[in-house]
């Protein structure tokens, strides 16, 4: 992999909360405790005992999360996968609604790159990939396309991984990274 091995179209807009697409939303309740934060998730068409997600980590304050169920969801039935669903939250009185995406390709080929992990850093240090995971991460698709949801606005540089031990930093010689040199700055389309 070089630098040259994403090219980054960057899409942002709002996602509608109201009118048509409320019935799509899920009720929940995010309660802080002494000690974290307890959710209590209405999924439409699953009773509350039927999905369970623990977070392992403590919450920051005033930060949207995303839990991405990918196809872990699927129906009872036919055993189809629900497909791409994710489920943001925040600690804070707001939803980051800001979305970046596009295509991962190979620089040797320009081939899409499936399954690789593509984030964000709001460092700009040429060595954070080195220290720190991540802020916001997504997976590219089959078709090398991925959609980091749930960005605050902001500055940010962009970096596909392919992370061999799961903790969202370049940390060993068998992993690749790819980096854009542009400043990626999500914004709302008017």
């Amino acid at each position: 992999f070089d630098d040259d091995f994403m090219r980054f179209p960057v899409w942002s807009g709002r996602s509608p909360l109201y009118g048509k697409h409320a019935k799509n939303l899920m009720k929940t309740d995010v309660r802080e405790t002494g000690n974290g934060y307890e959710m209590d998730i209405d999924l439409p068409g699953f009773k509350k005992d039927e999905i369970s997600v623990e977070l392992k980590d403590s919450l920051k304050p005033n930060t949207t999360y995303t839990v991405d169920f990918s196809d872990a969801i699927s129906d009872n039935n036919e055993g189809n996968p629900m497909g791409n669903y994710t489920y943001s939250f925040s600690t804070g009185d707001h939803i980051d609604t800001l979305e970046v995406a596009g295509p991962v390709v190979a620089a040797e080929n320009l081939e899409p790159v499936k399954g690789i992990l593509v984030g964000l850093y709001a460092e700009f240090a040429d060595s954070c990939f080195l220290k720190q995971p991540m802020l916001r991460v997504a997976r590219a698709d089959s078709r090398g396309h991925f959609v980091i949801k749930g960005v605050a606005p902001g500055a940010y540089r962009i970096y596909a991984l392919n992370d061999q031990d799961g903790n969202y930093m370049f940390s060993q010689k068998s992993e690749q990274i790819a980096f854009s040199h542009d400043t990626i700055r999500p914004a709302f389309c008017d």
